[in-house]
């Protein structure tokens, strides 16, 4: 069944699978163990392409040719990036998944099956990589410490040999589980690398999640600028300028703040892993955001920690209050003609009165 995110099904499953085929604990042995039930179990052939090869399927991960049984992996993705296009292909095969789609990224509206399968299997992959356990293990041991530090994070991750994609969602699963904590939202933002304009980088929301409730940032109006106080944003712009220097070291950039809309007054803690997005040139960060509630103050015993920053911020510079803000992309035009909506109407009233 749905439920915030984690499905009792999928977890049993991925429990039968790791049983069946047990998970080698050096990361670095997974796309072999992987490769190898595919092969074995599944006769499915692997073959990866390149520029030379296959030009025109470069801004795919994978493709799939069931008349072939072969999948296609692009060799420009990272170690990471190609265990879970493995992982995903055996949650396809072991969970019977026929109707699917047949590239990485969906290209075109599909069938509700095929959009829901590829889901299934996308869980399935995260749950074999990444058992429940060892993620319940892996939050306790960040959210009893009294503070908080961006390293501890990255560290966790990779005894896993995951993307931080994977392995933040597998931590929303968890944290709801788990840990009682069904208010957050999911964020992958990217920085378009082919598209720096005269106002600066452009930033596009590609995924989003929200549970309980539509959380205040989430997916903006066509064209409005996506508020630049955030780390999920200054996380990015952070990277971006470590990589054109020369002086990034390769690893994912984790940053974490407390943050209140000016236009609410809502707070949320969140936190922010950067990192490249291959095969594209883009770079994406991968955020997770919680509202600042009495729950969460009770589980996250680092919230009081004097040292993570706290930011006003607001979810467009369109439609952004706060006045002195130096690094605003776009002037409040929303706002201001809202104001003056606004004071035409209050007018109205009281020449009426």
């Amino acid at each position: 069944a749905m439920h915030d995110n984690y499905f009792d099904d999928l977890e049993a499953a991925a429990d039968r699978f790791l049983q069946d085929y047990p998970c080698p604990s050096n990361p670095a042995e997974h796309a072999g163990w992987l490769a190898g039930i595919l092969e074995k179990t599944y006769k499915t052939a692997i073959e990866t392409y390149t520029a030379q090869t296959q030009p025109n399927l470069l801004s795919l991960r994978s493709v799939y040719l069931p008349e072939k049984h072969k999948l296609l992996i692009n060799k420009s993705l990272t170690d990471e990036q190609t265990v879970f296009t493995l992982a995903r292909e055996v949650g396809y095969r072991r969970l019977n998944l026929t109707i699917r789609p047949l590239e990485s990224s969906v290209l075109e509206g599909k069938s509700f099956d095929e959009v829901l399968n590829n889901f299934r299997a996308t869980y399935f992959a995260r749950a074999i990589l990444i058992p429940e356990k060892a993620m319940t293990d892996v939050i306790s041991g960040i959210v009893t410490q009294k503070t908080w530090e961006n390293k501890r994070l990255l560290a966790a991750m990779q005894p896993y040999g995951v993307t931080p994609e994977m392995f933040l969602l597998r931590m929303t699963s968890i944290l709801t589980s788990r840990f009682g904590i069904n208010e957050l939202f999911f964020l992958r933002i990217n920085q378009r690398a082919d598209q720096k304009r005269s106002d600066g980088w452009r930033y596009i929301i590609t995924k989003e999640l929200h549970l309980n409730k539509l959380h205040t940032p989430h997916g903006t109006v066509k064209d409005e600028h996506y508020c630049r106080r955030q780390n999920t944003v200054t996380v990015l712009t952070e990277l971006r300028k470590l990589q054109e220097s020369g002086q990034w070291d390769g690893e994912p950039i984790c940053r974490a703040q407390r943050i209140t809309f000016a236009t609410t007054g809502t707070s949320y803690f969140v936190f922010s892993v950067a990192k490249p997005s291959p095969p594209s040139s883009d770079n994406s960060s991968i955020n997770i955001g919680f509202p600042l509630t009495d729950r969460l103050r009770e589980v996250f015993t680092f919230l009081s920690d004097p040292a993570i920053p706290e930011t006003l911020v607001g979810e467009t510079c369109e439609r952004c209050p706060i006045r002195d803000c130096a690094v605003r992309a776009a002037e409040p035009v929303v706002l201001t003609r809202d104001q003056e909506v606004r004071n035409v109407q209050d007018t109205i009233e009281g020449l009426r009165k």
